[in-house]
């Protein structure tokens, strides 16, 4: 996040594995607890299990281990573009996480 948005513009709160709960020996992030309104609040993660209590504030990423090539935050510029103006996420992340899913069942489809 530091070089795509440098200054914080898009994000100004980070959570790590630090910052999580423990559920049934996994590490759950509770948004709730940041006291701050979850209809202004997106999480980016790479594991759904620490997304759990709010699964519709998320935004699904692939794991991410030191690839200096890697451009998967940059692909998703536009929808934290989007997000940083939106004045709910879920306005935008539910249609985003609709065409996710869909995409999703299409390639399952396809190699089936």
């Amino acid at each position: 996040m530091d070089a795509v948005d440098p200054e914080g513009v898009l994000g100004s709160l980070r959570l790590y594995r630090e910052h999580c709960s423990m559920l049934n020996g996994a590490f759950v992030k509770d948004l709730s607890l940041l006291g701050r309104d979850l209809d202004k609040t997106a999480i980016l993660d790479n594991s759904p299990v620490t997304y759990l209590f709010q699964q519709r504030n998320a935004i699904p990423i692939p794991s991410w281990f030191d690839d200096p090539n890697d451009t998967e935050l940059k692909r998703l510029l536009p929808i934290l573009e989007a997000l940083a103006k939106a004045g709910n996420v879920y306005d935008v992340l539910d249609d985003y996480n609709a065409v996710l899913q869909l995409k999703q069942e299409q390639m399952r489809a396809e190699n089936n």
